[in-house]
């Protein structure tokens, strides 16, 4: 895997790279300080990045108009969103963008790892904490106050078992261990919240499971 890592601090760099380096020896990394930086190792005919992590505010950045603008220039690539601070407006308009993913630098070690290999599996990661959209630990208590599930959506006992799962970022893989279940059991499980969810991927389930009240 070929992944590509822009921020304009050397020092949480070299930490992510030697974190991910001793987690996937295996993996190239490549790194960037800033948006020239970046623009010029992705027009290298050598390289096939895999993923793109991308510091929100570092040097040349303008935010949602500089992702727009890479995925417009690079619509065969992977990006995904990293921050140390980001207001949730800017964020969720990032992420409407289809980045593969959002990573507050305040995840642990373990949890950013995970996050990385459930990206390069074509899925997307968001951040959630006790049904709670966007870390509210990373953002702050600005979620609004729950609601009842007026929509009357009825899921099983496991299928809310999957949901909860799936609401924290877990892969189906990770699934199916917490649950002791097989994995083609959890995808059949996903579809069929899909379906009750009138959705067509994680983070839409996520979003109507916290909007919708369905698990409180």
């Amino acid at each position: 895997m070929n992944i590509l890592i822009a921020d304009d601090h050397a020092l949480f760099r070299d930490t992510l790279h030697h974190y991910i380096n001793r987690a996937h020896p295996g993996y190239k990394l490549y790194m960037a300080s800033d948006l020239h930086e970046v623009v010029d190792v992705l027009n290298r005919k050598s390289f096939q990045p895999d993923l793109c992590i991308l510091d929100y505010r570092m040097p040349g950045m303008k935010g949602c108009e500089s992702f727009a603008a890479l995925l417009k220039s690079y619509p065969e690539l992977t990006f995904a969103v990293m921050s140390g601070i980001a207001e949730r407006e800017d964020i969720e308009k990032v992420l409407a963008l289809k980045v593969a993913g959002f990573l507050p630098k305040t995840l642990p070690g373990r949890v950013l790892l995970k996050a990385i290999e459930t990206m390069l599996t074509g899925q997307k990661y968001i951040p959630v904490e006790d049904n709670k959209l966007l870390a509210p630990t990373y953002f702050g208590e600005i979620a609004a106050p729950a609601k009842s599930n007026t929509h009357n959506v009825r899921l099983t006992t496991r299928e809310k078992e999957v949901l909860k799962l799936l609401c924290e970022g877990k892969s189906n893989r990770d699934i199916a261990e917490a649950l002791s279940l097989k994995v083609v059991t959890i995808k059949l499980h996903v579809r069929g919240i899909f379906r009750k969810l009138a959705c067509d991927n994680r983070t839409r389930a996520a979003l109507r499971a916290k909007e919708w009240g369905i698990l409180d």
